[in-house]
């Protein structure tokens, strides 16, 4: 004698696990809101939030920002310097970019010209915890890489 599930039954169970999991990060995400620092204006910046800022129309419209505003550095493109920038900062409750900083950099001046672009950027959509506009850290990953 076999004992089995059909394939209909581990489904259900499989959604309904889903489900409870999706549900339970919900209340765990309201409850682990996290305050790493304090930003230069003095107003607490946290990590962990309900609801991440968010660039104005998205991703996508971020990286079209990202895309046409960086120029490729002289310096870096004569000495073939390729690889990621990590450009941390802060959106502020209305949504403003300050404390713009290189997490992680590369040579020819691709550190600064990531710098340079972000701290230009339009106000973003702040992020929020029960329900008010918070300070958020943010990192943005910029590739640079030559064609050949």
């Amino acid at each position: 004698m076999s004992v089995g599930f059909s394939y209909r039954t581990i489904l259900k169970y499989c959604t309904i696990f889903a489900i409870t999991i999706t549900a339970t990060s919900g209340i765990n995400a309201q409850k682990k809101a996290k305050v790493e620092f304090k930003d230069s204006k003095g107003n607490p910046v946290y990590t962990v939030v309900e609801i991440n800022p968010r660039f104005p129309d998205g991703e996508v419209a971020l990286f079209d920002y990202l895309s046409s505003n960086i120029k490729y550095p002289e310096q870096a493109r004569k000495d073939s310097i390729c690889g990621t920038v990590y450009v941390g900062f802060v959106v502020e409750r209305d949504g403003s970019i300050i404390d713009v900083k290189i997490k992680r950099g590369v040579g020819g001046g691709c550190s600064e010209e990531a710098q340079r672009v972000i701290s230009k950027m339009p106000s973003w959509i702040p992020g929020k915890q029960d329900g008010k506009a918070i300070a958020v850290a943010y990192t943005v990953p910029i590739k640079f890489k030559l064609d050949n």
